[in-house]
């Protein structure tokens, strides 16, 4: 048993090593990520007195207000386009035969009740 112990522990430290490594890269990536956003933050808020009044329009109505705009006019469009495809298939389902049809049908199982009365006795 203490051999098969020994064999377990020597597979898993190279792994545990492993592991060791990769969550210090983790951590050293997570903190380069922070300050990275941090000094984005600082230049941006370097820029702002910088800004002329047309970059701001540019910035706030073109960038940001017509974007969500634009998106919110798709995402009607679209479920508008998809309440007039489900009408379009129920009316299609409710009207699907044309009254030809519908008469030639009644025609026929009208035909066939009457040879089926007949053949009970009730004729017509």
């Amino acid at each position: 048993m203490l051999e098969r112990g020994a064999e377990a522990d020597a597979e898993e430290a190279p792994l545990l090593k492993r592991v060791a490594k990769l969550m210090t890269a983790e951590t050293a990536a997570k903190k380069a990520v922070k300050e990275a956003e941090e000094a984005l933050r600082e230049a941006t808020l370097k820029k702002y007195p910088d800004l002329t009044e047309e970059e701001i329009r540019a910035l706030v109505v073109e960038d940001k207000w017509l974007t969500d705009i634009a998106e919110l006019i798709e995402a009607e469009i679209e479920a508008r386009t998809e309440q007039l495809t489900a009408r379009v298939r129920v009316l299609t389902e409710r009207y699907g035969h044309t009254l030809c049809e519908i008469t030639a049908t009644l025609e026929n199982l009208s035909s066939r009740v009457s040879e089926h009365l007949q053949a009970m006795g009730f004729a017509q």
